[in-house]
């Protein structure tokens, strides 16, 4: 038993002497693990987050980071930490909506290039190579005015249901995000039954137009006898009308006159009539509009305004035969338009029954101010004189 274990005390230098003669063979001793060095990543308030990938494959394995937070340099095609200056990190920035990048740079003296969109082929996507030292990459931006169009990329017309608005929707070169340009819609009556909206916007210094049509939301006017002409008007302002014999009208902006679709429109006319004749009423069909202003709303004769038309419609203006206006007739106390001996007998019943109130331009015959036995006197003499 003891010359087993003196025998195995004398082997166990002698292997360990082997296993270090082996390693050094390979090389000397093992290496601690490489970790990398540290790189610290900071952005301004456009930078929503950065994304890190391993390696240089922009589709492989990858960590979101927020501004503050760090990753390590890695070898570009393995994707392990290297410390050894060929590491290098790989990172897109993800920009807030309206940001733009102005600069990505790191310390000095820590790095060799930094590559850019033109190298990666990739919009906000950068590689720092060859990094030699911790360091921090700094990413700053600037709001974006999204004032030029990709090259490549096609624009494209964007347009409400009820083409009273359009936006231009291009990618922006500068941050490459989707960004819109507000159009500027007119329209036109190209004829009775169809409207063409043209669109039109200025972007990276070229001018964008596009085009729609639609039919119009239509009335047509009906009316009686007592009706001589419709005036319309394409807005509020009543002073010349645009048709001066109209049988139909479109609905239009009430500010720039366009006709429109929008459920906005409106019409405004003006009702001329014959001598004799007064407005009984207007109507129009149920459900195709809001309101019907009149007179009173327009402040001017006999003018109206149908608000928010929705689709065609028929209005109907009819008509009654004017009250005559009579004019008083000084001493015509019965009202019967003419004076006479019954006038007399009017006058003297009211002054005996003590009443006030009467109509001084018709009972005050003699202009005094006063109304008095003295125009009965009068009143009478200028009837006995008429009568003879």
């Amino acid at each position: 038993m003891k010359k087993r274990i003196f025998a195995l005390l004398v082997a166990i230098p002698v292997l360990l002497s082997v296993f270090m003669n082996t390693a050094s063979a390979e090389g000397g001793e093992a290496p601690d693990e490489d970790e990398g060095f540290t790189v610290v990543f900071e952005g301004d308030a456009g930078v929503a987050s950065i994304t890190v990938y391993d390696t240089q494959d922009y589709n492989g394995t990858s960590v979101s980071l927020s501004p503050g937070e760090s990753s390590v340099s890695r070898n570009g095609d393995t994707g392990a930490p290297d410390s050894t200056g060929s590491g290098q990190v790989n990172f897109t920035v993800v920009l807030n909506e309206g940001y733009s990048l102005s600069g990505v740079t790191a310390e000095a003296g820590t790095y060799k290039n930094i590559k850019g969109p033109a190298d990666t082929g990739l919009a906000n996507t950068y590689r720092i190579t060859k990094i030699t030292a911790s360091t921090t990459v700094t990413i700053t931006t600037v709001a974006c005015g999204h004032g030029k169009i990709a090259s490549g990329t096609t624009p494209e017309w964007v347009w409400s249901a009820d083409f009273g608005t359009a936006d231009l929707s291009y990618i922006c070169a500068e941050c490459g995000e989707s960004a819109q340009a507000a159009g500027t819609v007119t329209s036109v009556l190209t004829n009775s039954s169809t409207i063409t909206f043209t669109a039109s916007v200025t972007v990276d210094g070229a001018e964008f137009t596009d085009t729609k049509t639609a039919a119009p939301f239509k009335a047509d006017f009906v009316s009686d006898e007592g009706v001589m002409y419709i005036y319309v008007y394409h807005t509020q302002d009543y002073t010349e009308p645009d048709d001066d014999d109209a049988s139909s009208a479109v609905a239009r902006d009430s500010d720039t006159g366009c006709p429109v679709i929008t459920g906005d429109g409106q019409i405004n006319f003006a009702v001329i009539l014959y001598d004799g004749y007064e407005i009984d009423d207007v109507i129009a069909t149920p459900g195709a509009y809001k309101n019907i202003k009149g007179p009173s709303d327009t402040e001017a004769e006999n003018t109206y305004r149908i608000t928010k038309i929705k689709k065609d419609l028929e209005i109907t203006i009819t008509t009654k035969k004017s009250e005559p206006v009579i004019t008083p007739v000084r001493g015509d106390c019965n009202g019967d338009g003419k004076v006479s001996n019954k006038d007399v007998t009017v006058m003297f019943r009211y002054l005996s029954s003590g009443e006030d109130g009467a109509d001084p331009d018709i009972y005050d015959f003699n202009i005094d101010g006063e109304i008095n036995n003295k125009d009965v006197v009068a009143l009478f003499r200028y009837v006995s004189t008429l009568e003879n």
